[in-house]
């Protein structure tokens, strides 16, 4: 006989939750891989959105204490600058690792699924996507239920192969019982000095009337990207300066903003072992390379010197000039993950999607 569990709305303190994640996602892969620890902060920061869904992020209680764990994150986005649509981004998909083969995950997805497709939502939904990392052993499961799910003949389609650049700030991390074992001793010599490249203009915080032009910046990306984000100022300002966890630099001139890097902090485990880390959410690179350079040489100092982290990440889904990173030391994380997708919108055709912008917190 199965236990009992039910499946609602998550409300209540987000610090157990954290928790059980951590542990749940510890069991699955501190012997293979590298991944993210989600504290309290991060999760207030991301649910509490000024448009977040509060009937997509839902947990399985058993005696009110949750077990199991899923959030269907809200993006407005734009297919080649012409098709608009609302799409969902999966994420955070957990079962506690004492509550394994009893049919959470699978009725967490399909309560999800249900909830859009019922209309029990504020808005209409017509793309679905999410993470699929080949590491972990509950990827074909997820696609596998996510295609049962859902209505008619869709299937999953791998929208995009993503790979991660990650720039070590403190050698130190890099330990013998390390999963970043494509660092090396010669790659850290090299790889982690800052050059010195030098930046016409000043990196400094961004002031609150700086929304504007970030958000005309952002929304321009849909020229670079096949699929992009649309952000609207209530959203923009949440993401971009909301202590103690995200935080933008920008680029500024006489003429203005003219770049801009927004992150927010994270701990990662790394065989047990946890650091801080400035995962970037939102680049915008000065269009002049040496420029663009430069800028980046500033903002990790500032993020070693003044914001204490030791790593820095961002997801490489093609729309910003690589060559710039790697220039400032940036490397290749060698396990790539995959976006997946499903599309009821008439006119977005995900199998066409070769550059994406999009923020994946």
């Amino acid at each position: 006989m199965g236990i009992e569990y039910t499946i609602r709305p998550f409300k209540g303190d987000t610090g157990p939750l954290a928790d059980m994640i951590y542990d749940s996602w510890l069991a699955d892969v501190e012997k293979s891989s590298v991944f993210r620890r989600y504290d309290k902060d991060w999760l207030d920061w991301t649910f509490n959105a000024p448009d977040q869904e509060p009937n997509l992020i839902n947990a399985a209680y058993v005696d009110d204490v949750p077990v199991g764990f899923l959030v269907l994150l809200n993006r407005h986005i734009v297919f080649r600058g012409q098709t608009e649509a609302n799409s969902l981004l999966g994420t955070l998909m957990t079962v506690h690792k004492d509550y394994r083969s009893e049919g959470i995950g699978w009725r967490l997805v399909q309560h999800a699924i249900d909830q859009v497709m019922s209309g029990n939502v504020k808005d209409n939904y017509s793309v679905l996507l999410g993470f699929i990392q080949p590491q972990r052993g509950t990827a074909p499961l997820l696609a596998k239920v996510i295609d049962s799910c859902l209505p008619g003949d869709a299937s999953s389609k791998n929208v995009l192969t993503v790979q991660h650049q990650v720039k070590i700030l403190r050698p130190e991390i890099v330990s013998e019982a390390s999963k970043l074992d494509f660092i090396n001793d010669k790659v850290l010599d090299e790889k982690v000095p800052i050059p010195d490249h030098p930046v016409s203009g000043s990196v400094e915080p961004m002031r609150s009337s700086d929304v504007h032009d970030i958000m005309d910046m952002l929304n321009g990306l849909s020229d670079r990207a096949d699929l992009a984000r649309v952000w609207d100022e209530e959203s923009l300002k949440w993401q971009l300066n909301h202590a103690p966890v995200a935080k933008t630099f920008v680029l500024r001139d006489r003429f203005g903003i003219q770049g801009a890097v927004n992150y927010h902090r994270i701990e990662m485990c790394d065989g047990g072992e946890l650091f801080p880390v400035a995962e970037i959410d939102n680049l915008l690179l000065p269009d002049e390379h040496d420029e663009a350079r430069g800028f980046m040489s500033e903002v990790l100092r500032k993020l070693r010197d003044d914001e204490g982290v030791s790593a820095v990440v961002i997801a490489d889904t093609g729309y910003f000039d690589r060559s710039a990173l790697w220039e400032v030391g940036f490397l290749e994380y060698p396990r790539p993950v995959n976006l997946m997708g499903h599309s009821f919108a008439p006119g977005i055709d995900l199998g066409r999607v070769h550059s994406v912008y999009l923020d994946f917190r």
